[in-house]
């Protein structure tokens, strides 16, 4: 009688335990302190809901993180649990992408090393990685994922089981505003696109070209023996167009699906983003019409005037950003602006896209080479870049040895050029205005007869007439536009970076750039060297001799005075296009709130010409001008294809020869 009662004791503390949604069993916890709170590390899993009751029933809250500090002291307290993951106390839920901590604190920080893209349409909570994917290097960055932290078929690290939460106490602070200051509106390169239910409308990854290439390979081998191609590249077309269809808009320039940007907006809930400047943060479609994005960025920019009670802005711009913000100038004015601010800016257009576009693709062997040296990496974290040229030489170096030599890498590519490019372009990006707005003017009538053809004045006559009316009437005006508003006293400051070459596979590839834009391009007329090599000795000398050296970078790879502005354009070196760091917020706060217009020449900080290193930037000398900092940088999408082409078909060749190397 004794063992029954003893059982039955038994039995029902474990189902009162069962009851409990894991209070009781959020044991041994591990506490930190810093800046006067205290942070504790459970490592019992919760659903995120759970979690944050769990928390406010034990006087504290999920951790809230504002700032770089408070970041790397929950950091460093989660890589000793032994989750996966771990909650913060931030949330999306009320308004997609307008992230809010759970105190009411305002969103001021964010970390580079953000996973957020709602990637299953319920991704609402925040949390911090102890390791990605089992990859400990994935240590702090940040996540959002579904209250439950269930992905299907990733149960191994994304599941119920996997997550844990970090608890704070403390007062939450209220981080101070300095409202007497121009509030800075940022209107980034591009956001995220999902479609009317709010899934992503694509993923960037080449698997679905190896399948298609995979099963055609008899097409494939077909088209290496006898140069005919086109029953290949239909299947090949059919894919990518299926894979762009929630994307690409119609041949009005329309979207017709109910896709959209992530970023929405009202004059009651500005999303304002802090960091360490007073920043309202735009966002917009990509795809659409530069001139329809400005009449929502005047309406933006009113609402911020009348809730902050400035007259005026500081519009800070970055790469297709800048095209906004010139299609803004350009229909409104700048009567609102205090200072302008390019950076990275594609506002006149580049030569990628433009001899993209254009259809005039070529092989450059040493542009090919050099693009071998820089190391670039994909959304998943693996390294290509490398890859794709080793794939490339490989490919072309077995042509010579069968006897047909470089010739027939050339001839497939004129082949893509001439027949399926056109249609390729048209199936993903060639129907958006915004894509249109990078096509440099020196391509740009190419560029339309290239991808419209004859039907440029009838199937896509009204889109022509979009993308007609920002190249004429926007970015051909831009440089006189500028130039008056200086005049106008608007503050000008232009950020350059530099210290890699365009990407290979176009005419001009080997131009000096961030990886994506050109220089010149970027700095709107400044005269630069090719990539990997400097100006010459005798430009050198007439600068001299004309009284302008002082315009010359350290490495004289840049003449600075050629620039539309010399005196207000700074070079960044061994930058990439993308990231866009927090270190630069220093130099273009200090362009945005000097009293009167910063020039190059007026802090020893910030001169013409510095150096990216180790997240921070100092200015560029002799004796650091050949520091080379390796970057992991995106690796463009349409090299992966061109990369996964090739790998395939250099496999495929193996089998029919026996001649190509694994």
């Amino acid at each position: 009688m004794q063992v029954k009662k003893i059982i039955s004791l038994l039995l029902s503390v474990l189902l009162l335990a069962s009851s409990v949604p894991a209070v009781f069993a959020a044991q041994s916890p591990s506490t930190v302190s810093w800046g006067g709170h205290t942070y504790t590390r459970f490592d019992t899993p919760m659903t995120w809901k759970e979690a944050k009751a769990y928390c406010e029933s034990h006087g504290g809250y999920l951790a809230t993180v504002t700032s770089a500090q408070e970041n790397e002291t929950v950091k460093n307290l989660v890589a000793g649990g032994q989750q996966a993951q771990y909650w913060l106390g931030a949330t999306d839920e009320a308004h997609e992408n307008r992230w809010a901590w759970v105190t009411g604190e305002p969103y001021v920080f964010e970390p580079d090393d953000c996973a957020i893209d709602n990637a299953y349409g319920r991704e609402h909570y925040m949390q911090m990685y102890r390791h990605k994917w089992g990859d400990p290097a994935g240590l702090g960055h940040w996540n959002d994922s579904a209250d439950d932290n269930h992905i299907s078929g990733e149960e191994a690290f994304f599941s119920a089981e996997h997550v844990g939460f970090i608890m704070e106490k403390g007062d939450a602070p209220s981080p101070a505003v300095d409202n007497s200051k121009t509030p800075i509106v940022y209107i980034i390169g591009r956001t995220a696109i999902v479609t009317a239910d709010g899934a992503p409308t694509i993923t960037e990854n080449t698997e679905y070209v190896t399948d298609v290439i995979k099963d055609n390979a008899e097409l494939l081998s077909l088209a290496v023996l006898t140069n005919y191609w086109d029953p290949f590249f239909n299947k090949l077309e059919s894919a990518i167009s299926e894979r762009y269809a929630a994307y690409r808009l119609n041949e009005n320039g329309e979207v017709t699906n109910g896709s959209h940007a992530r970023f929405t907006w009202n004059e009651y809930d500005l999303p304002q983003r802090q960091r360490d400047m007073y920043t309202f943060r735009y966002e917009y479609d990509a795809r659409l019409d530069p001139c329809d994005i400005a009449d929502d960025l005047n309406a933006y920019i009113e609402a911020i005037k009348a809730v902050t009670g400035h007259s005026k802005v500081n519009l800070v711009s970055r790469c297709l950003g800048c095209n906004i913000a010139s299609a803004y100038l350009a229909e409104y004015g700048w009567g609102s602006i205090e200072t302008n601010l390019f950076f990275a800016g594609a506002q006149m257009g580049y030569n990628f896209v433009g001899e993209l576009f254009a259809g005039k693709y070529d092989f450059d062997p040493d542009s090919i080479a050099r693009y071998e040296e820089e190391t670039y990496e994909n959304e998943d974290g693996t390294e290509e870049g490398a890859e794709l040229v080793k794939a490339l030489i490989s490919f072309m170096n077995v042509m010579g040895t069968l006897g047909f030599g470089t010739d027939v890498a050339m001839r497939v590519f004129n082949n893509v050029k001439d027949r399926i490019a056109p249609r390729l372009l048209l199936d993903t990006y060639a129907t958006s205005p915004g894509y249109w707005s990078m096509v440099n003017d020196e391509n740009y009538e190419d560029a339309k007869a290239f991808i419209f053809g004859d039907k440029a004045n009838t199937t896509y006559k009204k889109l022509v007439q979009k993308i007609d009316a920002y190249h004429y009437n926007v970015m051909n005006r831009v440089k006189p536009m500028l130039t008056q508003m200086h005049k106008d006293g608007v503050k000008i400051g232009i950020l350059c970076k530099y210290g890699f070459q365009t990407p290979p596979f176009i005419e001009s590839s080997g131009e000096l750039s961030d990886n994506r834009i050109e220089v010149s391009a970027q700095s709107m007329g400044a005269t630069a060297a090719k990539a990997g090599s400097t100006l010459s000795t005798e430009y050198i000398l007439q600068l001299t001799n004309s009284g302008k050296a002082k315009y010359l970078s350290p490495d004289k790879m840049i003449d600075g005075s050629t620039a539309l502005f010399p005196d207000n354009t700074w070079y960044i070196k061994n930058l990439l296009h993308n990231p866009f760091p927090d270190c630069c917020n220093a130099l273009m706060q200090a362009i945005c709130y000097a009293e009167k217009e910063l020039t190059v020449w007026d802090n020893p900080a910030y001169p013409q010409y510095l150096l990216y290193q180790n997240d921070t930037i100092s200015p560029l000398t002799p004796q650091n001008m050949n520091t080379n900092t390796t970057q992991k940088g995106p690796l463009l999408s349409t090299l992966r294809l061109i990369k996964a082409f090739f790998d395939l078909l250099r496999r495929r060749l193996r089998g029919i020869f026996g001649l190509l190397p694994l």
